[in-house]
């Protein structure tokens, strides 16, 4: 269930500090879940980990933009 799916997301986030999927795939399933803030930490925590990391730039951007 997705309850689950964000606490193992949440897990390897904070267990593997290389690992910038984990963090991104947290960010959709918190955007999902309509928790903007989180969302946003999310994605920001997986761009500092892989600054290049196209998907994760565009997420967030999407969302900065998705406020007004």
């Amino acid at each position: 269930n997705r309850e689950t799916a964000i606490a193992l997301f949440r897990q390897a986030t904070r267990g593997d500090y290389q690992n910038f999927q984990a963090p991104y795939e947290l960010g959709l399933l918190l955007k999902e879940e309509g928790k903007r803030y989180q969302t946003q930490i999310a994605f920001r925590t997986a761009l500092r980990r892989k600054p290049d990391f196209t998907n994760a730039r565009r997420a967030l951007d999407i969302l900065y933009s998705s406020r007004r």
